[in-house]
């Protein structure tokens, strides 16, 4: 069974390594570089409520004593560090490093190699997302795919455009021919497409052309959507490589006379059907 996906995050000591795949343990670390063993083993991240929480001491403090001083420097330091962008905090004595404040790095402990993050958000490697394509995709389809995993949390129009492309390729590849994804859903359909996949095919169209030109659809900030469009993508090879491949593959180990006998019984079959098949009659 697979093991379970913890997405990566900077508020948590074990998830998927955005490396590796693994559920594990990670090491966190500041940028000086010194390990993070206090506050719980977790870098330290600027928050709106911690922010609030020094302001709500301020407007408390101001009351009992004059000086403010050490409550401002804090709320300016905060306010400068909610901004996510990368300073230095110079140390106050010789033991006591400079720290590049927002910048953090997480170390797996399964395959040992670190990512790099900003803020709370994840530099690098890019984040990939969960879902892995079919087995039985096409390696040209399969390529769009693996792109659109890794700039899901970049870009959901560009994902889902991604997986338009990668269904165009795959209805193509199917056809034997180039065709405009439109044109190739319509003659799968002629071929006896079944609706449940037609549906996929024109939802996946649909939405990956919405996100390269906006019309009634916005899909900006819609990650749910965009990622339902991997689940659909591999639905349809499912429904149209991978079970008649298993199919035909059960089919082929069966002994030759039996196939045989097979292909004579429907010959003859088909033959009767069309001599002697009676002429519909009307129901009055």
């Amino acid at each position: 069974m697979a093991a379970r996906f913890v997405p990566p995050t900077i508020d948590k000591k074990s998830f998927s390594c955005p490396h590796c795949g693994a559920l594990a343990d990670q090491h966190w670390f500041n940028v000086h570089v010194s390990r993070v063993d206090d506050e719980g083993g977790l870098p330290y991240v600027a928050s709106e409520s911690l922010l609030q929480h020094y302001k709500d001491l301020r407007a408390g403090h101001t009351i009992r004593f004059p000086d403010n001083g050490p409550i401002d420097e804090a709320i300016r330091s905060i306010e400068r560090e909610l901004k996510g962008k990368p300073f230095l905090r110079e140390g106050d004595t010789l033991y006591k490093p400079h720290n590049l404040v927002n910048l953090h790095v997480s170390r797996c402990f399964s395959c040992r190699e670190l990512s790099f993050w900003r803020l709370d958000s994840l530099l690098y490697p890019a984040e990939r997302y969960e879902v892995e394509p079919n087995a039985d995709i096409p390696e040209e389809a399969k390529i769009d795919f693996e792109e659109a995993r890794g700039i899901l949390s970049a870009s959901h129009r560009g994902a889902a455009a991604l997986l338009r492309l990668c269904i165009q390729k795959l209805c193509n590849g199917l056809l034997g021919k180039e065709m405009d994804i439109n044109s190739a859903i319509a003659e799968l359909v002629k071929k006896g497409l079944r609706v449940e996949v037609q549906q996929a095919l024109d939802s996946v169209r649909v939405i990956g052309n919405e996100a390269v030109h906006p019309g009634v659809m916005n899909i900006k900030d819609d990650r749910e959507t965009a990622t339902a469009l991997f689940d659909l993508v591999n639905i349809i090879v499912e429904e149209l490589i991978s079970q008649p491949k298993k199919i035909q593959t059960i089919y082929a180990s069966l002994p030759v006379s039996k196939t045989a006998a097979i292909a004579k019984r429907d010959g003859q079959s088909s033959g009767a059907m069309s001599a002697n098949s009676p002429a519909p009659q009307s129901k009055t």
